[in-house]
């Protein structure tokens, strides 16, 4: 983590990976409550999360943006998953 430029830059980082981890049960646990909107879309919902980040993962998880979140593979979602969460936990050192 770089230096920080605000006093509540800590809290944002803590609220942005609560989402994240929030975000990545709710693809575990019911991807068809989430719907039909575009996974890009739904990543980018993500309070203080820079869209190169949500791009990043999106590539390396091989899922178009535009796919809706409910039509995602088994394995495209556990890619996502570990991404997000690799994420969150890196990112609170």
């Amino acid at each position: 983590m770089s230096a920080l430029a605000h006093p509540n830059d800590l809290d944002a980082i803590e609220h942005r990976n609560n989402t994240i981890r929030h975000a990545a049960r709710t693809l575990y646990r019911d991807p068809a409550w989430i719907g039909h909107i575009k996974t890009g879309d739904w990543l980018l919902r993500i309070h203080y999360l820079e869209e190169d980040v949500v791009n990043r993962w999106l590539e390396d998880a091989a899922i178009n943006p535009w796919r809706p979140v409910c039509e995602l593979r088994p394995d495209q979602r556990d890619r996502l998953i570990r991404l997000m969460l690799a994420y969150a936990k890196q990112s609170t050192r």
